[in-house]
């Protein structure tokens, strides 16, 4: 390239344009009394300068810019007030805030749950949602709940495959294989089981799906291979479901929380802390240490993510495993 060019392409008219006229704009009182008055180059006090003002339409709105950049609240729409979210293991934990989250939205939740006391405790705080009894892992509680579904006539937008457990830990060698199927079934063959039977409703209104991954399914993780294994194949189902259910219009993401504060997380810890000799605040700190914020999240933070995803400002959305995490660094033992 050269120098003419260079100076052709720096020079570009849509840069310099309106620059050199605002310069000559404000420049204007000088030409016309003549740059050898020096009583002009001087500085002036505020009043004495008040006529020379730069065009409105040249100003930056800076009320325009921020309202660009600043995001947006998630707000009750009237518009999904008759949209129905079905939410797995959604009687408590990160299952009831999300709940909490999407019936502030709007939005009708049906909540499916193996615990009897937490649905009760569920029903004094969404007191508008409806529930039925059932695991997920179970292929004839997710056949039974779906017949009652289709009776009631209910229609269904949102999916969040929500529901999943710790499972063992240990190194492969001193785990119960029925610990390790129990883990596979509940935080992946429950995906499979709710999911086939949700398309025909989620194919009427072109809904979506969301699948609770974890930063477990884009690590490894050390001592923690049956919720590893679970996580990643998790993941793998949302790609491919994405791509064969996109041209009905169905999204399919996952949601890939970090370590979540609450009594789940400690109760991994200690048990963490005992296959490692250590002691559980130095276990905590550990954990805190694989991200670069130094830091745990909370379930709110991954309910407002999942509320985003389920809103039109997340419609191109597809195929995607977020995290939510404070940055990732390692799973592995500091």
């Amino acid at each position: 390239e050269d120098g003419g060019q260079r100076w052709n392409r720096t020079t570009d008219t849509r840069i310099f344009s309106p620059l050199l006229y605002r310069l000559s704009y404000l420049a204007r009182p000088y030409w016309k009394a003549g740059f050898h008055d020096k009583a002009l180059i001087k500085p002036k006090p505020p009043q004495a300068v008040k006529h020379i003002r730069t065009p409105r339409w040249m100003q930056p709105s800076i009320s325009r810019t921020i309202s660009l950049i600043e995001p947006k609240s998630l707000e009750r729409d009237p518009m999904r007030e008759n949209h129905t979210a079905l939410i797995t293991a959604g009687a408590s934990g990160l299952g009831l805030v999300i709940a909490e989250t999407l019936s502030k939205l709007g939005i009708t939740i049906h909540i499916m749950d193996q615990d009897e006391a937490a649905l009760s405790k569920a029903q004094s705080r969404l007191p508008n949602a409806s529930f039925s009894l059932g695991d997920a892992a179970s292929q004839s509680d997710v056949e039974k709940i779906f017949r009652d579904l289709a009776v009631s006539g209910v229609r269904l937008d949102y999916l969040i495959n929500n529901v999943g457990i710790a499972g063992p830990a240990g190194l492969i060698d001193d785990i119960d294989p029925t610990e390790w199927d129990r883990t596979i079934a509940v935080n992946l063959s429950s995906a499979f089981y709710v999911t086939r039977l949700a398309l025909p409703l989620l194919r009427a209104t072109r809904g979506v799906i969301i699948n609770i991954s974890s930063t477990a399914g884009l690590f490894g993780c050390p001592h923690r291979s049956p919720y590893v294994a679970s996580k990643w194949a998790l993941i793998g189902l949302t790609k491919t479901w994405a791509m064969e259910y996109g041209p009905d219009g169905i999204r399919v993401n996952a949601v890939c929380p970090g370590s979540i504060e609450g009594p789940r997380i400690d109760s991994v810890i200690e048990r963490d802390a005992a296959n490692r000799g250590l002691n559980p605040a130095q276990v905590r700190a550990d954990y805190e240490h694989q991200t670069s914020m130094r830091t745990l999240v909370t379930a709110d933070d991954v309910a407002q993510t999942v509320a985003f995803l389920c809103s039109d400002g997340a419609r191109h959305i597809s195929g995607q495993a977020l995290a939510v995490d404070g940055h990732t660094e390692t799973l592995a033992s500091l």
